[in-house]
């Protein structure tokens, strides 16, 4: 009995020093700069790998205003309220090509939300009723969540900042991607954010409770 009450004890406050799942967010203004080569960025909570195309090459980051290296927001003039100065795209000094975005995660997240920029039918690229779809993973490549953004109008506001979000507090989400129904060059996406799960509560109170049973192990007449 006495050691079922320290195994409990133990797995508590280890639980207890962990504290609740934790927000994060990635805004690229911090540690970046222009054309970049982005692959693994290390959060408080977690680190977050990002990569594009079919051949998962990494991305970049590209600064908004003139000279353009990816695009401009809503072309001109630069919008800076909501991207601040710099975004991850997803070439070196496009825009020319079209490219689906990835990511991935060394701890799992509970939910996920993002900024896309400039996916419109406008550019030539995407049509009305073009898709981008946001879909996340779990750790077996199974599908958890979506978020859809269609495109409806060839009016320039449409498509120019988008927030996709998806949430699933039962999942644990270790993938993500961002991908196009028709591709659109000089997109390009920001403020990734995400709440990081901490262990679940059984697999520390196992972890406390080996390492207690260790320490008794090793005391004379335990």
């Amino acid at each position: 009995m006495r050691k079922i009450f320290l195994l409990l004890s133990a797995g508590l406050l280890v639980a207890a020093l962990l504290g609740p799942a934790q927000a994060d967010v990635i805004d690229f203004e911090s540690g970046f700069s222009n054309q970049q080569s982005v692959s693994d960025v290390i959060t408080a909570t977690n680190t977050v790998t990002f990569s594009v195309g079919p051949a998962r090459t990494p991305a970049y980051i590209a600064q908004v205003g003139l000279p353009t290296t990816a695009f401009v927001l809503k072309d001109t003039p630069a919008d800076t309220s909501v991207s601040g100065s710099f975004f991850l795209t997803d070439e070196y000094d496009g825009p020319s090509a079209t490219l689906d975005y990835y990511l991935s995660f060394a701890t799992p997240v509970s939910n996920l939300s993002l900024n896309l920029y400039d996916y419109r039918a406008l550019d030539g690229g995407p049509r009305v009723g073009d898709r981008a779809i946001l879909t996340v993973y779990d750790q077996n490549h199974n599908v958890v969540g979506t978020d859809v953004f269609t495109i409806n109008t060839i009016l320039i506001p449409n498509g120019n900042v988008v927030l996709l979000s998806v949430q699933d507090p039962t999942a644990a989400i270790w993938l993500a991607s961002l991908e196009f129904s028709r591709g659109d060059v000089g997109t390009g996406i920001d403020n990734i954010t995400f709440t990081t799960v901490p262990l679940p509560p059984a697999l520390l109170l196992m972890g406390a409770g080996l390492g207690l049973l260790a320490l008794r192990k090793r005391r004379p007449n335990g």
